[in-house]
Parts: structure tokens; C-alpha cells; sequence
């Protein structure tokens, strides 16, 4: 009798999670139907501030007094995000973001939520509208204890471009090559490439990094911006024991045609790893200088 009494309250407390369960689904999808109702109403509504944008105007608060998440912030949100992306004036919309209280929100979201996705995507948005006033709790979302919150904080100073955050964001690099972090070294690499000439004392500096992932990856970004001021730190990594380094070298001279490495890298074309001997004669041919047509 005991053993059937526990089976009909097995069976009757599945029932009632059963039922409560597709309970909660059902008011759920009515609520969420509900709210994508007000959100489209509020969409129109909020469809005049890209002509609003558009035409050089600032923003008046009464027209919006909206709870942060709610329909109506989410709605004037996205128009300004579309008038950004429509190509409007970036210090006039970043006007409106702040006078909305949208920036506030963004930075108090960085400073208090927990939640490890709104930290990032506030980061992330602090940096699509170019806001400077960010960039301390920006450079301090460093040391959160999330990569996505602190890729996305890279990225967003990779777009504010305040020459105070390159050392930051050095070293944001060098942990992320220290710590083998693909996806943060390729964001960090683009963040940094985003300031270019001023980059380059940094980059150059950081050339001298005895781990050599790391100076491998600065040697990634000084050959992209192709910069003759990079030629002297060129020359001298021909010689590092890394051959990726001594390619990478190689490849950066050929970039900026720097006749005067012609000598330096007719040796390292004869260097014992192909790669090496493959960028060497690619530079000297990108230079173009007749001295090395007979060794080619």
C-alpha cells in the first residue's frame, strides 16, 4: 500500500510540473507577444529621431523618460544606433546618448551588473558611439574576470582611440598572448592597428619582449602599418633566434622598401629556414634595388 501511495505522488507531482510548466510557457509567450507589441508601436514612435538626427537637432528629454530596458528605451536606442550606422554627425547622436541617460547607464552597467553578457555588450556599445568619457571604467573592465567583457572593453577603446590606453592595451596583448587567447589577441591587434602612427613607439618598445609569442605579435602589427620608423627595429630582429621573427622582419622591410636593408637581406635569404629565405627574396623584390637582381 506504502509503494502505491508513492507512485500516485510521483505520478500526481509529474502532472503538476507538467501542467505548471506549460503554465509559465503560455503566460511567458503572452507576455513576450505583448511586449513585442509595445516595442513596435514604440519603434514608431521613435521613428522621427533619425530625421531628427539627421538634421543637426539635439535632444529633448520630455520625449523620452523611458525605464532602461523598457520598450521605449530599447526603441529610441535602436533609432540612434540606425543614425549612427545612416552615417549621422558621431558627436551630435553621442550628444543624445548622453543626454538620454543612455551613457550613464552603459557606464553604471560596467560598474555594478553582474551579469557577465550586459557588461560586455554595454562596453561593446560605449565603443560603437565613441563616448572618451568611458575610457577609465573602460581600461579597469581589464581586470574583469570575463574575457568577453574585457574583449569587448579592447575594442571599444580600439574605437575611442585615447593615446592614454595604448600602454593598456600593450599590455591587454601581452596577456593574451602569454595566456594563448586566439580571439583576444585578434581583437587587441585590431584595436591597437585602429591608432596607427601613435602605436608605433609603443609597438616598438614592445619589440624588445623576451617572450617571443609576444614580440611575434607586435611584429604583426608593425608590419601592417608599414611604418619607415619601424625600419631600425626591423634590421635588428633579422638577427633574433626565432625564425618566425626573423621572417616577419623580413616581411616588414619589404612592406616599407627599405633600400638600405638590401645587404642584411641578401643574408637572410640564405638563412636555414625556408620562411626566413621565402620573405627575404619576396623584400628584396618589393624593393626593387639592382644590387640584389643577380642574387634573386
Amino acid at each position: 500500500a506504502m509503494a502505491l501511495l508513492i507512485v500516485k505522488l510521483v505520478i500526481w507531482f509529474i502532472c503538476v510540473f507538467i501542467v505548471g510548466t506549460l503554465f509559465v510557457v503560455m503566460l511567458r509567450r503572452i507576455y513576450m507577444r505583448r511586449r513585442y507589441l509595445i516595442l513596435d508601436a514604440e519603434r514608431v514612435r521613435c521613428a522621427h529621431v533619425l530625421d531628427a538626427v539627421a538634421g543637426g537637432e539635439l535632444p529633448d528629454r520630455t520625449i523620452h523618460t523611458r525605464v532602461a530596458g523598457s520598450p521605449g528605451w530599447l526603441a529610441m536606442e535602436e533609432a540612434l544606433f540606425k543614425g549612427l550606422d545612416a552615417g549621422a554627425d558621431a558627436a551630435l547622436v553621442l550628444r543624445w546618448f548622453e543626454d538620454l541617460g543612455y551613457v550613464d547607464h552603459y557606464i553604471n552597467c560596467l560598474h555594478v551588473t553582474k551579469n557577465r553578457w550586459d557588461r560586455a555588450l554595454s562596453a561593446k556599445k560605449l565603443g560603437l558611439i565613441r563616448c572618451a568619457r568611458a575610457v577609465p571604467v573602460l581600461t579597469a573592465a581589464f581586470g574583469a574576470g570575463y574575457r568577453d567583457t574585457r574583449n569587448m572593453a579592447v575594442f571599444a577603446l580600439g574605437r575611442i582611440l585615447d593615446k592614454a590606453t595604448l600602454p593598456h592595451l600593450i599590455g591587454a596583448l601581452r596577456d593574451s598572448v602569454r595566456n594563448d587567447e586566439d580571439i583576444s589577441i585578434r581583437i587587441v591587434k585590431s584595436s591597437i592597428m585602429a591608432f596607427g602612427a601613435d602605436a608605433i613607439p609603443y609597438l616598438i618598445k614592445e619589440a624588445r619582449n623576451p617572450l617571443w609569442k609576444a614580440k611575434a605579435a607586435v611584429m604583426d602589427i608593425l608590419v601592417e602599418l608599414a611604418s619607415p620608423v619601424a625600419a631600425e627595429t626591423f634590421i635588428g630582429l633579422l638577427e633574433d633566434t626565432e625564425q618566425d621573427i626573423r621572417a616577419k622582419a623580413c616581411k616588414g622591410l619589404g612592406k616599407i622598401r627599405w633600400a638600405k636593408a638590401t645587404a642584411r637581406l641578401i643574408k637572410a635569404a640564405e638563412d636555414p629556414f625556408w620562411v626566413v629565405r621565402l620573405h627575404a627574396v619576396k623584400a628584396l623584390g618589393l624593393i626593387g634595388d639592382p644590387f640584389s637582381v643577380e642574387f634573386i
